[in-house]
């Protein structure tokens, strides 16, 4: 996982994507979920995931 970009003010809309840019969020809905209740609006990450 290589992106995190987060909107909470614009409907809730986290966004998880791959490095090649594929839409990973129904993958982790626990991240989704996490980054709802944790980040501020308009928030972007750019990190690593490790399953």
């Amino acid at each position: 996982m290589a992106t995190v970009l987060s909107s909470p003010c614009a409907g809730g809309r986290v966004l998880l994507r791959s490095r090649r840019g594929t839409d990973m969020t129904a993958s982790f809905p626990e991240i989704r979920a996490a980054a709802l209740a944790q980040l501020p609006a308009d928030t972007g990450i750019d990190g690593e995931l490790v399953l």
